[in-house]
């Protein structure tokens, strides 16, 4: 068996039995939830305070709800997906980006805490994993550079199953211009379009009024300091896509912000929804240790997963594909076919908020005037009927 195999024993250096942290991978009905919470844990709403709200057990979590390791947050009753159970075969749900940190724990979750089973496979090729063990975590290896690894996961006597190929590595896509770099450029041909319309806009603090220009984040990014939307610290925006974003091929929407450096970066959380009230959220994960005061800097390679990575004039790509295992997609409430709204919610980056492996966040903090996230636009890659 190599060394990315499973053991029997849930004591394995690659196997945990019980829960992980994570972010808030998908947030409630109608909040514009900018916080994360680890296992238990609870979510900080827009404005930054921690709500109340139970995920997906009965009551409608807000725009402070909580939400456990990849659990879904519920709109409305029980079931976690906009009150709508998983009719058929459940997948156990769990980080799906393309780049994971090395040593870093992924955990699935499934509605109704079923047991699970996982297996890893070495070759990306493989249908089947070198073994099934029943756990709910399975820990990627340490590594030098980069390696690839596949991982299943199922509800233990289910069909459906969980499948991705993760790319383990300790450092992720570097600045825009380099070799191996994800910024799509705002000029790129692959854009069939940009956000039509404004649904929402809840500001945070430290905002000057000058900055709240919501209609700036509206059509192609003009790539200038002053053409943006700032959402203050903790704040939110909603815009709506006509035509939908569409699950095709490669990633399908790019959000562009004002960097000015390729250095200094702001970012944001990034969801979507079909019908402008129930939202997933792409994972993220974030390699910097140390907090930033308000002009310190921090290289895009630390970050993926997350709007802001790079300077102004480059979008960061998100992959609605990623999103196939959520609750909320299994149970048809957000369909990856029509996805007609994107949010972006502003992180308050003193490492308060955390990324899909339970790990703070840390970017320019405090920030004043034109405070938080600032928001260029979001281009449309793949959109129905294109």
């Amino acid at each position: 068996m190599n060394r990315l195999s499973l053991s029997i024993a849930c004591a394995a250096l690659l196997l945990g039995c019980g829960g992980g942290s994570a972010d808030n991978s998908s947030t409630a009905s109608g909040g514009s939830n900018s916080g994360s919470s680890g296992s238990g844990g609870s979510a900080a709403g827009s404005g930054g305070e921690a709500g109340s709200g139970n995920a997906g057990t009965g009551g409608a979590a807000g725009a402070a709800g909580n939400a456990g390791s990849g659990a879904q947050a519920g709109s409305a009753g029980q079931g976690g997906a906009g009150g709508s159970a998983i009719s058929g075969c459940e997948t156990p749900d769990a980080a799906v980006m393309a780049m994971v940190p090395s040593g870093a724990t992924l955990t699935f979750s499934t509605l109704n805490s079923d047991p699970v089973e996982v297996g890893t496979a070495s070759d990306e090729n493989q249908t089947e994993p070198d073994a099934w063990t029943t756990a709910d975590q399975v820990v990627f290896p340490n590594v030098t550079g980069q390696e690839k690894i596949k991982i299943f996961a199922r509800v233990v006597g289910a069909s459906c199953r969980f499948e991705h190929v993760y790319t383990v590595t300790q450092q992720f896509a570097p600045q825009a211009g380099e070799p191996g770099t994800t910024a799509i450029a705002a000029d790129d041909t692959s854009i069939q379009g940009w956000a039509k319309s404004v649904a929402d806009v809840q500001y945070g603090s430290g905002l000057g009024e000058m900055w709240k220009t919501p209609d700036k984040a509206l059509g192609p990014a003009q790539s200038t300091a002053l053409d943006v939307v700032s959402l203050g610290e903790g704040g939110s925006i909603i815009l709506m896509f006509d035509p939908p974003l569409t699950d095709g091929s490669g990633p399908d929407l790019a959000v562009l912000e004002n960097s000015f450096s390729p250095t200094f970066l702001e970012l944001a959380y990034v969801e979507v929804s079909s019908n402008g009230v129930d939202f997933v959220r792409f994972d993220s994960a974030y390699l910097g240790a140390n907090p930033l005061g308000s002009f310190d800097t921090q290289e895009p390679a630390l970050i993926t997963g997350l709007a802001g990575k790079y300077v102004a004039g480059f979008g960061t790509p998100f992959d609605l594909n990623d999103l196939r295992y959520r609750a909320a997609t299994q149970a048809g409430v957000v369909d990856l076919s029509a996805i007609t709204h994107v949010r972006i919610v502003d992180i308050v980056g003193d490492g308060h908020q955390h990324d899909s492996f339970g790990r703070p966040i840390y970017d320019p903090t405090p920030t004043t005037d034109s405070a938080g996230f600032d928001l260029e636009a979001v281009a449309a890659i793949n959109t129905v009927g294109n």
